[in-house]
């Protein structure tokens, strides 16, 4: 285990570089003992980062590291470890290492929730709903135990039974904010806190974007309840887009801007977030999610002009619906699109395109695939 944190606590050498050098020398120790020469050919070390490894050569700190765990009750995962999510492996840059307090599981991949930690009371209300309804499906509930509308979505997730999952930004023996000390406690004694940061390390503004990575990687899906334009919630909805996650979000007024950040997603192919159910469906797992992002896929690329009408003739399509629902077919005819790209092309509002959006989807007219583009059922 030493020669695992070892390798976690070396300067400059990021998860990738990580993983570069364990697909070269197998484990951990033989990287402790590989020479300058051996260091220097595996690809992106370089001179650098040889040297960062070479001058690092002693178990002092990563002893120092393994006693303090013990001593605080926290656990550490192994990426050769077979706990370690395959999902999490092949989704992004993974940690050689992971510290944990509570009971870590494979089964625990769920749905995140995440947003502003000053959020209204539709940004709350949402969160609430959605973890109450994840935990009383026996679906994890993960998040970032930040103020706002992480701490809401942990709370519900406790009060209903279910199984919360928390990330930090910094060592788990380190609370932040610290007000959250019976919510850790809370989430430890039913779910499980995880860090990729030693015991003792303070959290920094810099750690924050690297526990979102570990938010995204973790889940299937992902809900912004509620994000102001630079809120730290869609650095979480970027990392999930990368990783193929399907991102929620719910409409927001255009007039207020605790909500920009989710109409922003919206435009840019979120999924429409009108009720918990549809953070439940079949393919809430994420083997069955990314099976059926495979075969969305493929039957999306199929689509070309004159094959998205399902077959109907393009006439009798364009005689569906109200004046606005005719807007939309009409340009669905031409190939599938996004809240945004529909915006463009029907001249409708954001808010009214939303509203007929959802209605249409209601009312069986059209379908939302993973990835944001509409096409006509």
């Amino acid at each position: 285990m030493e020669y695992w944190v070892w390798l976690s606590q070396i300067k400059g050498v990021g998860a990738r570089s990580q993983r570069k050098l364990l697909e070269n020398f197998m484990t951990p120790r033989a990287v402790y003992e590989a020479s300058e020469e051996e260091l220097r050919k595996v690809p992106g070390i370089g001179n650098v980062l040889s040297d960062n490894i070479l001058s690092a050569r002693s178990l002092a700190d990563a002893y120092d590291v393994l006693e303090k765990a013990r001593q605080k009750g926290i656990n550490i995962l192994t990426y050769n470890d077979s706990m370690y999510p395959k999902c999490v492996k092949t989704a992004f840059d993974a940690p050689a290492v992971l510290y944990y307090k509570g009971k870590f599981n494979q089964d625990m991949v769920g749905v995140a929730i995440v947003g502003s930690r000053r959020c209204s009371e539709y940004g709350k209300r949402i969160a609430v709903e959605a973890a109450g309804h994840l935990a009383n499906n026996g679906v994890s509930v993960i998040s970032g135990m930040a103020k706002g509308v992480d701490g809401y979505a942990h709370v519900s997730c406790i009060k209903s039974g279910g199984f919360p999952v928390a990330f930090l930004g910094s060592g788990l023996d380190v609370i932040y904010p610290k007000e959250h000390q019976p919510l850790m406690e809370g989430i430890v004694a039913q779910g499980v806190a995880i860090s990729e940061y030693p015991p003792g390390t303070k959290a920094r503004p810099e750690y924050f974007p690297q526990r979102n990575r570990l938010i995204s990687a973790f889940s299937c899906k992902i809900l912004v309840a509620e994000a102001g334009e630079n809120s730290g919630a869609l650095i979480t909805a970027e990392y999930g887009k990368k990783m193929g996650r399907e991102v929620f979000a719910p409409p927001h007024s255009i007039y207020g801007s605790q909500g920009k950040g989710c109409n922003q997603l919206l435009q840019q192919g979120a999924t429409l977030y009108m009720a918990p159910e549809q953070l439940t469906k079949q393919d809430g797992m994420i083997e069955e999610h990314h099976r059926s992002m495979g075969s969305h896929s493929n039957l999306i690329s199929g689509l070309g002009a004159g094959t998205s009408t399902g077959g109907k003739e393009p006439t009798r399509v364009l005689h569906r619906g109200n004046a606005e629902e005719r807007l939309v077919l009409k340009a669905l005819l031409e190939s599938p699109k996004t809240i945004g790209e529909l915006g463009t092309a029907t001249g409708i509002g954001q808010i009214a395109l939303i509203e007929t959006l959802a209605k249409m989807e209601i009312d069986e007219m059209i379908e939302r695939y993973p990835g944001g583009r509409f096409i006509m059922k």
